[in-house]
């Protein structure tokens, strides 16, 4: 007798990792239901929730939605931040844990979390013990969330475990990303569009992966035993300035001349925000496939065609 074909929902699946995961999914031959804001299935209302998993029965639940605010956007006021900030980051969630458990008890929920939880750090590398400590608003609403999750494994039985992703990175990035910044700006010099780019602080480091590596890591922590917290991540911090190098070098250009710093044009990234996925490879097996370099040369070359 033929295995039934596994369910999955992705909330936030016309983003990055959402589409991603889709394509990962559809590939395992899941059936998988897509979530998107404005779209099918409104998030905010509980009974359209309950509704929707009722009727569903989802495997698994993928809660990939985020309202993340750019500090280069225009600033908003504190009390419409907060409010969109929760809306889209916890009260969705809520209303996935609470319809699974009324109407879908054996569904297992992953939540994607943010290194934004810990804030300003001492230590590094983070890993799952320490101590949660946001300092903006996107970082209080996924810490929240992770509350939350924890809430229901522990009251509930619930299996919702937690993926606190590092800075994960694809063709699929967004322009407001300085990584997309990069490997755009670069395209545009080698095609006579522009003469130069223009970063801020240099010597930021970042903890950076490849965004499909990711998405397998979400997967596999959903097969595991028992829900838990893990950190995604590489553990490996890289300078935004080795970011461009590698650019310029992948589209045969010189950084001379044409790479250039302007005050803080971006908020200086934390130096400080470098996972340790022990855990989630010891428990699953999982590791990066992809390099910093050829990251960044996947990066590039997309935008050079």
């Amino acid at each position: 007798m033929a295995a039934s074909v596994k369910k999955a929902v992705i909330v936030g699946s016309e983003g990055q990792d959402g589409s991603l995961l889709r394509e990962l999914l559809e590939r395992k031959k899941y059936e998988v239901l897509r979530v998107n804001r404005g779209g099918n299935l409104n998030v905010g209302n509980f009974n359209d929730v309950r509704a929707a998993v009722k009727e569903f029965k989802p495997n698994e639940v993928y809660y990939l939605a985020a309202f993340h605010h750019s500090s280069e956007d225009a600033r908003q006021e504190e009390l419409e931040l907060f409010t969109k900030s929760f809306e889209v980051n916890t009260q969705g969630l809520i209303h996935f844990l609470e319809a699974i458990r009324l109407e879908s008890p054996k569904t297992r929920l992953f939540y994607a979390s943010s290194s934004h939880v810990f804030g300003s750090v001492v230590k590094s590398p983070q890993d799952e013990s320490t101590p949660l400590n946001p300092e903006n608003i996107y970082g209080i609403s996924k810490a929240t969330g992770m509350m939350i999750c924890r809430y229901y494994r522990k009251i509930h039985s619930i299996f919702a475990s937690t993926g606190i992703l590092y800075n994960h990175e694809s063709p699929l990035r967004a322009d407001r990303f300085v990584s997309k910044k990069i490997a755009k700006g670069v395209a545009r010099i080698q095609s006579g569009e522009a003469n130069e780019l223009i970063l801020g602080d240099l010597d930021s480091k970042v903890d950076w992966g490849y965004a499909p590596d990711y998405v397998e890591a979400m997967r596999r922590i959903l097969a595991t035993k028992k829900a838990d917290d893990f950190v995604i991540s590489t553990g490996k911090p890289h300078r935004v300035g080795d970011f461009a190098k590698i650019a310029f070098a992948r589209a045969n250009l010189p950084t001379k001349g044409r790479l250039k710093t302007k005050g803080k044009i971006a908020k200086k990234l934390p130096s400080k925000l470098v996972g340790n996925s022990k855990k989630l490879r010891r428990t699953t097996g999982w590791k990066p496939t992809v390099s910093f370099k050829e990251m960044v040369e996947i990066l590039v070359d997309s935008e050079l065609k």
